[in-house]
């Protein structure tokens, strides 16, 4: 968590750097759907996570610092999250031993809303084409879990939001198409560098981004 601060700290003084010197800014809002899923490196993890459909919308200040180089902050509400299955033969289930539910498979989705804030560095390879490389931080502020089987696992099976970390540091790789000075239509990749809720996460964006 100290590491997560001191980043954000680093970022907050570079960006007030570049704003007092005067560079070109332009702001504009942000939205998009995203495909989101979790992962753990638990070789022996009791459960698969799959991907679900989620959205993301918010705003960003692009500064340029040179003609082909710039600086774009953003402040984004995401909700993502993952499916889940638990195979039963792996865990131990309280329960009828008779009952046909007993040996079914645990399915279920986590639904999280999440505060995300990303710095990229976008190079502008010619008018329309630009790459997106940077940190994001993340920070959740729901979490809910949904099951679609009779059967339930305990509560501390999946971390209550109290009883684990709500915050996470990321990585951003991503692809735009200027479309126009004002319009652009990006894919993106984040991927949580550091776990929360004992896995990581992993999306994958389709945003669409309007300056003002």
């Amino acid at each position: 968590m100290k590491k997560q601060y001191i980043i954000l700290g680093l970022l907050l003084i570079t960006v007030n750097a570049i704003f007092s010197q005067g560079q070109k800014i332009n702001i504009g809002v942000t939205a998009g759907i995203n495909y989101a899923s979790l992962s753990s490196s638990e070789s022996e993890s009791l459960t698969d996570y799959k991907g679900k459909v989620g959205f993301l919308v918010g705003g960003f200040a692009t500064i340029r610092l040179t003609k082909a180089i710039a600086i774009q902050p953003e402040l984004l509400f995401s909700l993502q999250g993952a499916n889940f299955s638990i195979d039963p033969n792996k865990v131990f289930i309280s329960g009828d031993p008779s009952s046909p539910a007993f040996f079914s498979e645990i399915e279920g989705t986590i639904n999280e809303a999440m505060i995300l804030v990303p710095v990229t560095v976008i190079f502008d390879f010619n008018d329309t084409i630009e790459m997106q490389v940077g940190p994001q931080l993340g920070y959740n502020i729901h979490r809910e879990i949904i099951y679609s089987t009779d059967i339930q696992m305990d509560g501390d099976f999946f971390k209550l939001e109290s009883d684990s970390k709500k915050a996470e540091l990321g990585a951003i790789l991503g692809v735009g198409y200027n479309f126009s000075k004002k319009f652009l239509l990006s894919m993106r990749y984040a991927y949580g560098v550091t776990k929360r809720q004992d896995v990581n996460t992993s999306v994958l964006s389709l945003i669409a981004q309007y300056k003002i």
